[in-house]
C-alpha cells in the first residue's frame, strides 16, 4: 500500500471516530408519529420545554405541541395555558415559578416538582382519567376544575367543581392506600411523603375566588385565535406540531397557519 494511501485511511478512521463521539450528542427532531398529548397556547407569557431525550432548553412558541417525557418550566412573573382539545374544553394554566413533566397521554399525567396548576378539565372521557403527581401526592380526575400546589414541601389541592380523589406517595412514588375525596368548595393538603391527606376542609372564599381570573384568562386566549387555527392544531387524530406566523399588518395577535 503506497503512503499516500495510508495517510488517506488514517485520516479517514479519525473522522469516522470524531463524528462517532459526536452523534450522542445530538438533539434528534419530535417523530411526527409520536401523539402529541397538548398545545402550548399563550401568546404573552414565556414557558421554555426541554424535550425527550434533550438537554437542550428552547423557548415555546404559540401552536408548539408537547409529549410525553417534554419538561416544562415557567419563569416567575409567567402565567401559561396549554390545550388539550380545540374547544379549549379541557385546559390547564401553569403558574410562574413552577417546573413540571408530561409523563402521559391516555390517561394523561404530569408530574409537578414545583409550582402551581389550576386544571380545567370539562370534557374528559371515562377512559381519559388525567392526573397531576407532586413529591408528595397524586391528584387524579376524569372531569372537574381543581387546582394542586406545592409549597413548604407538602401538597395543597383546591377543588372548585367535581370531584378530586388525593392520596399520598410513598418514598419510592408509590401511591398510598389513604386517599380523601375532594368535593367542590374544599381542599386538602398533604404534608410529606408517606403521609396520608388530611381530613377535607372548606375552602376560604379567597382561596374560591382564585379561579376566576383563570377561567377569564384562558378564555381572553381563545378569543383571539381563529377557528381554522385550532383545527390545525388539533385535526383528528393526533394533534400536529404547528408553526404559526403572524399575520401581516395584524396588531390582534391572531395567528394563521
Amino acid at each position: 500500500m503506497s503512503k499516500s494511501m495510508q495517510v488517506k485511511g488514517a485520516g479517514a478512521f479519525v473522522f469516522l471516530l470524531a463524528l462517532t463521539a459526536f452523534l450522542p450528542t445530538m438533539t434528534m427532531p419530535v417523530s411526527a408519529a409520536d401523539e402529541a398529548v397538548c398545545v402550548f397556547i399563550s401568546e404573552k407569557d414565556n414557558a421554555w420545554v426541554v424535550r425527550k431525550d434533550s438537554s437542550v432548553k428552547s423557548s415555546l412558541k404559540v401552536g408548539d405541541a408537547l409529549y410525553s417525557g417534554d419538561q416544562l418550566i415557567v419563569t416567575r412573573g409567567n402565567n401559561v395555558q396549554l390545550a388539550f382539545d380545540k374547544d379549549f374544553q379541557n385546559t390547564v394554566q401553569i403558574e410562574g415559578d413552577s417546573a413540571l413533566e408530561i409523563s402521559g397521554s391516555r390517561p394523561t399525567n404530569i408530574e409537578l416538582s414545583k409550582g402551581r396548576v389550576f386544571a380545567i378539565l370539562n370534557k374528559r372521557g371515562a377512559e381519559s382519567q388525567f392526573k397531576v403527581f407532586t413529591p408528595t401526592a397524586i391528584a387524579a380526575v376524569r372531569g372537574t376544575q381543581y387546582q394542586v400546589n406545592i409549597a413548604n414541601q407538602g401538597t395543597q389541592v383546591n377543588t372548585y367543581q367535581g370531584e378530586v380523589r388525593v392520596s399520598g406517595r410513598d418514598k419510592n412514588g408509590r401511591e398510598t392506600s389513604d386517599y380523601v375525596s375532594v368535593n367542590a368548595g374544599q381542599k386538602t393538603v398533604v404534608k410529606a411523603v408517606g403521609e396520608a391527606p388530611q381530613a377535607v376542609q372548606s375552602m376560604t372564599e379567597a382561596e374560591k375566588g382564585e379561579l376566576t381570573p383563570v377561567l377569564e384568562r384562558i378564555q381572553a386566549t381563545k378569543s383571539t385565535f381563529k377557528s381554522e387555527d385550532l383545527n390545525q392544531w388539533f385535526p383528528e387524530g393526533a394533534a400536529a406540531k404547528i408553526e404559526p406566523k403572524k399575520i401581516t399588518g395584524d396588531d390582534t395577535g391572531k395567528y394563521v397557519i
